[in-house]
């Protein structure tokens, strides 16, 4: 009987269910509502789950309810990512309508192939995943043997990096020995996490292996939001639909990027006229709304590059994107300012654009209040037939007062100074004062003092010019000078001031520093003490400045070991002392002169010059050859002679090319034409004070040295054959190395182009050796050192020429590897190693018909200093043309 019942309840069943769905083939029968019928069938992620619906178009939006799995419904309108469907709210017993995923939603006709599929595909994954064999695991790995790792080698031995296996099922043995072994990898063992992301490739495509090399199940456009969970370091796993079937697929990491986990709500302005919102997040897709520069939008984080936000289309909210490149953010807390207007006028700005209406507008040097908005505007208050409006100021507009204003004394630089009422010169003048008078104001704004002034003894704020004066110096310091002439001590910093006291000439005075034209002092007048200002023209106060250099120091070559010892022991030049005293003896150049001019061109004696060129003071060096062409000395001595007679015939002698008259021998007169640095003269006169105090009375008593030695013999720039020289400066190519003129070109004697240097003209064609170049010589400034330049022989001469004019046939140079490591070269390509050649080296090519000798991307090359060939990898090789 209970069976009977039972079959009789199926029957019954079966009957109700027909009564509503008569003459319909397939598993759902059509449902009427209204005009629409049953169109579709959601799926849940798992068999027996639930699909979310949202009440808009939106991940972020409310779920409103959840639809169990294998539900028909109507499908009201597609989306881009969400499908609007009626469905049956089985507790309200009412229809609803609401958004789910694309994904979930199988047509009609396809659901049940989806629906036994599915089925099936749980059946098959409840058993064992099978293991990839230990034959087909050796097949792999075998061919990968010819899979070339970098060619590099350093102090240990390098190996293959063994090749990752993707998944282990001998149901895809076939595929993976198709696949290119390197593409291969290995699932990670964690459990996976799932993201939301937005596809960067266009299109972003999804293979049916984590290869590109295996088939493409599906592609997305550009910005399409993806949904998709880790699989491996490259690889990420997901679900797709192919004709209303379940499959899955592989996406490129580096296709994709995830969304931010946890999206924060930001405001920004629009930057752009207009600011596009798109469909997509891709500035390809379609155009949901635009704005105009400077409104103020609302969104949320999304990704590296783009914003989420909802707009409004046709009343009804869509979810959009911005590029972050179009927009910029408001400042999270506003600070107050002030500011002062530049423009005339300034303008505040009903939205923050250039473009938009103006609000109300300032003229220059008005004193406004605003707080900060964005990093090019500022948001203000401002009133408009007595209504308060917020308006916006370019921030190229004003320029902010300060907020901690500091207290200065000053000296009026104007004839006369004038405070202002407002901050430009355009303004009012409140008061004005002489030159040279003793002003107290404080920092207000860029460009701006402001200053309490007295009108009619009434206290008014006013602003000064920060060029109109010159602030005092902080921290003044007391120092003893020397009177140049006869000097005068005035009432206030100008000469037009009265004067209070005079000194003459050599006079020692004790000052206090004022500012950079002038010292303050204390002097006493009838017994009263008075404050005066001296014109820091009228003083000295590095009496070497002016001491006539041809004569002679009263100091010995032990008193300069001493000062050495003391100050700087590891100095070279301590062992040249009487070398010195000799020179000074011999060309009537003050020694003490000629130990400070040592240590300031060559930082105490450490230069490659002195160690490889025995050349002490950079003598016939220039900028763009420092090392170059400077000259080589056979001994120091010889050195110190050279720069001697040099000093003395043409800056310390009346009838010398750059003797100055004005200041006569000394290191003022010197510095007009010897050095552009005008420090020149004050470094070498610290330096004699430091060796030896000056002693005015020896000096003015003590007579000039006469000139007793000759010139210096013909100099050489090169080191000598033989002799060690800096090979990170000297940079030699290997022997046999060829090029040609490429057009005219003068062939010099140095990497310099004057009169002196020019050996004869090459013509276009003229074949050339090339025997390497100098990293001193200046190779990123102006023509004629926008180029590397070579050393280069032809006919028997050696020489110089611009490298833009040449070419070379045969010459490689190593790159790509690290400093310390070295470039194997191999008796075949992939063969054995039989040599090697370091980071940055050079190797000459083997040519054939006038081209380089090259096998599967390997070159042919000799040896370094040998005759025989080797190979090398293309990959780590540069071809230098010129």
């Amino acid at each position: 009987m209970k069976k009977v019942k039972k079959v009789s309840s199926y029957v019954l069943i079966l009957l109700l269910i027909l009564q509503f769905i008569p003459n319909q083939p397939a598993a759902y029968a059509a449902e009427t509502n209204g005009d629409q019928e049953v169109n579709a069938v959601l799926f849940a992620d798992e068999i027996g789950g639930n699909i979310n619906v949202n009440e808009q178009a939106s991940s972020t939006s409310p779920i409103i309810s959840t639809i169990k799995d294998d539900t028909a419904v109507i499908v009201l309108e597609e989306g881009q990512e969400y499908t609007l469907v009626q469905y049956l709210d089985e507790q309200r017993q009412e229809k609803l309508n609401g958004y789910v995923e694309n994904d979930r939603v199988v047509d009609l006709s396809q659901a049940e192939e989806f629906r036994n599929s599915r089925t099936k595909e749980a059946n098959d994954s409840s058993g064992e995943e099978p293991s990839l064999n230990t034959t087909d695991a050796q097949s792999v790995e075998e061919s990968s043997e010819n899979i070339q790792t970098e060619d590099v080698e350093k102090d240990s031995e390098r190996t293959v990096d063994s090749v990752k296996q993707e998944e282990n099922s001998t149901s895809r043995e076939t595929e993976v020995n198709t696949v290119n072994p390197r593409s291969l990898t290995v699932e990670t063992t964690e459990e996976p996490v799932v993201f939301r992301g937005i596809g960067l490739a266009n299109p972003t495509k999804v293979y049916k292996m984590p290869s590109t090399g295996s088939q493409e199940l599906k592609s997305y456009a550009q910005g399409t939001i993806l949904k998709y969970q880790t699989y491996s370091n490259d690889w990420y796993k997901c679900t797709v639909y192919i004709n209303g079937k379940a499959a899955t697929g592989y996406i490129m990491a580096s296709d994709v990027e995830n969304i931010d986990s946890k999206q924060s709500i930001l405001k920004g302005i629009a930057l752009k006229n207009p600011t596009h919102i798109y469909s997509k997040a891709a500035q390809s897709s379609k155009v949901l709304k635009t704005y105009t520069q400077g409104t103020v939008l609302k969104y949320k984080t999304l990704t590296s590059e783009w914003y989420e936000c909802t707009v409004y289309v046709s009343g009804r909210a869509v979810t959009g994107y911005i590029y972050k490149g179009d927009v910029e953010n408001l400042t999270i807390k506003q600070i107050d300012l002030r500011g002062v207007a530049q423009k005339s006028p300034t303008r505040v700005y009903a939205k923050a654009s250039v473009y938009s209406a103006t609000l109300k507008s300032y003229s220059a040097g008005t004193i406004l209040s605003y707080k900060t908005f964005t990093s090019g505007w500022y948001e203000c208050k401002v009133y408009i037939n007595g209504r308060s409006v917020t308006g916006y100021i370019n921030v190229k507009d004003v320029t902010n007062a300060v907020n901690n204003p500091k207290s200065y004394t000053g000296v009026a630089l104007k004839d006369p100074t004038s405070v202002y009422e407002m901050a430009t010169t355009t303004s009012k003048t409140v008061k004005s004062y002489p030159l040279g008078s003793i002003l107290k104001y404080q920092t207000f704004a860029n460009g701006w003092y402001s200053a309490t002034v007295y009108i009619k003894g009434k206290k008014k704020t006013a602003y000064i010019a920060s060029s109109h004066v010159e602030n005092a110096v902080a921290n003044p310091s007391t120092k003893q000078v020397w009177a140049k002439n006869d000097l005068k001590v005035y009432t206030y910093a100008s000469k037009k001031a009265p004067a209070l006291k005079s000194y003459p000439s050599g006079a020692e005075i004790k000052v206090e520093t004022f500012t950079s034209s002038w010292y303050k002092v204390k002097i006493y007048i009838k017994g009263t003490a008075h404050t005066g200002y001296i014109s820091v023209s009228d003083i000295t106060t590095r009496p070497y400045l002016d001491l006539d250099l041809r004569k002679p120091t009263n100091i010995t070559s032990q008193d300069i070991v001493d000062y050495f010892n003391r100050v700087k022991p590891s100095s070279p030049l301590k062992n040249y002392a009487q070398n010195f005293i000799n020179v000074q003896n011999k060309y009537g150049v003050n020694a003490l002169y000629l130990v400070a001019h040592a240590i300031w061109e060559t930082g105490w004696g450490g230069s490659n010059l002195i160690k490889y060129k025995n050349n002490l003071y950079g003598y016939g060096a220039y900028d763009v050859c420092p090392f170059t062409c400077g000259y080589y000395f056979p001994t120091i001595e010889n050195s110190i002679e050279a720069v001697a007679y040099m000093v003395r015939t043409s800056y310390l002698t009346p009838d010398g090319p750059y003797y100055y008259s004005e200041y006569g021998a000394t290191l003022r007169g010197m510095n007009v034409r010897y050095a552009t640095d005008q420090n020149w003269k004050y470094g070498i006169a610290n330096l004699m004070e430091s060796m030896d105090s000056y002693d005015g009375k020896y000096y003015s008593t003590v007579s000039e040295l006469p000139l007793k030695g000759s010139a210096p013999s013909n100099l050489s720039r090169n080191i000598p054959e033989g002799l060690p020289y800096p090979t990170n400066i000297i940079l030699n190519f290997p022997n046999g190395v060829t090029g040609k003129i490429t057009e005219n070109v003068s062939f010099r004697s140095l990497p310099y182009t004057s009169s002196s240097t020019y050996l004869d003209y090459l013509l276009a064609g003229s074949e050339i050796t090339v025997q390497g170049f100098n990293a001193d010589v200046k190779d990123n400034g102006d023509y004629p050192y926008d180029h590397r330049w070579y050393r280069i022989s032809i006919n028997g001469k050696s020489g110089w020429v611009y490298g833009a004019s040449i070419t070379i046939d045969n010459l490689l140079q190593v790159t790509g590897i690290s400093s310390g490591s070295s470039l194997t070269i191999r008796n075949k390509p992939n063969g054995d190693k039989i040599g090697s050649v370091s980071a940055n080296g050079f190797l000459k090519v083997n040519l054939k018909d006038g081209k380089p000798v090259i096998q599967d991307g390997w070159y042919n090359v000799y040896l370094p200093n040998s005759d025989s060939l080797g190979w090398v990898s293309g990959s780590y090789i540069k071809v230098i043309k010129n």
